[in-house]
């Protein structure tokens, strides 16, 4: 059986599957594209139980499967081996496809040059934030738009008359990225955008977001208007010059060091799936703040399992491990004033009930100027959920997350 076995080897990789196996797959994709012998193969993968997966391909007179054995034979190893019988052509021919996409994913692909925007988002904090020297994280440059722009804020309450605004200096970043495929540059991109949002706005204590999406960068310098074109007819203009009011931000030297634990194939996965999820509580939080605190518990639970050092969930309920993380960051009063607030997220995501602001239309009726019942949930346990959140994750870099303020 061994020597059947060994004999129907089409190839072996140096990677964990489970780790790194879509990035291989990716580039095997792209050498069915590029290289001349397999030309004709056509790639579909599936997942079957046991931990075997198959890749079932088109070859020239007919389909052929080819099992994939991870971690089995040793650590970081995955072996392809051939399904059943092949004719020894169509068996040279796949093993030329794995050699090559295993050389192209070594080799990590091309470079490509990209440039995108972000800010500060749904913030009226004073002074105004902005970034001052120029800062490097992961290989990407960011630096100041030195533009002041107005960014309109929807209202707590539905109205066509009524709105807010935040000012925000839009800041500039450019990088490289190095992909197996232009398919696949695009993806890795914005994850890497969203991750250092997320980072920045541990660090800086406001929400950034992206407000310009990822461009290739073809030697031209990108634009940021001073006045957005949907916006210039109500756009206001600060007296004086704002560049001697504002708090000038630096890049923390911690982002730099800690990003190889959120991106990469050796990224810490709870960490970086917290980090993102953190962010997505951040950006619904106005309008959505029961899914927002559905956010905010999971970061929880997640980033608290990995400091706690539990290593699947069902090692300790979900409600005890929420108590534990919240007891890392948060003192007595805080923890007790949570109990309700883990409930109620239960109930909402079991008994699909909301109850945020949204069950009331916002904070303040229109109507007759009644205050929502729910305004203590909003301003009291939910700023203390993301601020549990937030200490998690700053202490999961390295950093100490604080007597920072409740809203943060």
């Amino acid at each position: 059986m061994a020597e059947d076995l060994e004999r129907r080897i089409v190839g072996v990789l140096e990677l964990s599957w489970d780790e790194e196996g879509d990035l291989w797959f990716g580039a095997l994709a792209r050498s069915c594209e590029d290289f001349d012998a397999p030309s004709d193969v056509r790639v579909r993968g599936t997942s079957h139980s046991g931990g075997v997966r198959t890749l079932d391909l088109l070859v020239e007179g007919g389909a052929v499967s080819v099992l994939i054995f991870s971690d089995v034979l040793a650590s970081n190893e995955t072996v392809l081996v051939a399904s059943g019988d092949w004719p020894e052509e169509t068996r040279r021919r796949v093993a030329e496809s794995v050699a090559h996409a295993d050389a192209l994913f070594r080799s990590g692909g091309t470079t490509h040059d990209w440039v995108a925007v972000i800010g500060a988002v749904d913030s009226n904090r004073t002074p105004m934030p902005a970034l001052g020297l120029e800062g490097h994280v992961g290989g990407m440059r960011i630096y100041s738009s030195d533009v002041l722009q107005e960014r309109p804020i929807m209202q707590d309450v539905p109205s066509m008359s009524a709105w807010s605004q935040s000012m925000c200096v839009p800041v500039i970043v450019s990088g490289t990225t190095k992909a197996i495929s232009e398919h696949l540059a695009p993806r890795m991109v914005a994850s890497d955008l969203r991750a250092l949002c997320g980072m920045l706005s541990l660090a800086w204590g406001v929400t950034i977001d992206v407000i310009q999406a990822p461009s290739a960068l073809n030697g031209h310098r990108v634009h940021v208007p001073e006045v957005l074109p949907w916006n210039s007819a109500t756009t206001w203009t600060p007296d004086g010059d704002w560049r001697e009011s504002v708090e000038r931000l630096s890049v923390p030297a911690w982002l730099d060091r800690e990003w190889p634990k959120v991106v990469g194939v050796r990224a810490a996965v709870r960490l970086r799936n917290g980090l993102s999820m953190y962010m997505e509580g951040r950006y619904v939080e106005r309008r959505h703040p029961t899914l927002a605190s559905v956010a905010y518990v999971a970061t929880i639970e997640a980033v608290g399992a990995a400091l706690i050092g539990v290593r699947k969930s069902q090692d300790l309920l979900k409600a005890d491990l929420f108590k534990q993380a919240i007891t890392l960051v948060l003192d007595q009063r805080d923890i007790d004033s949570l109990q309700a607030a883990y409930a109620a997220r239960s109930r909402a995501v079991h008994d699909a009930r909301l109850y945020g602001l949204e069950v009331e239309g916002g904070a303040t009726s229109h109507m007759y100027g009644f205050a929502s019942g729910q305004l203590p949930y909003a301003y009291g346990e939910m700023p203390i959920l993301a601020l549990a959140a937030r200490r998690l994750l700053l202490r999961s870099f390295g950093e100490d997350g604080g007597a920072a303020s409740a809203w943060w």
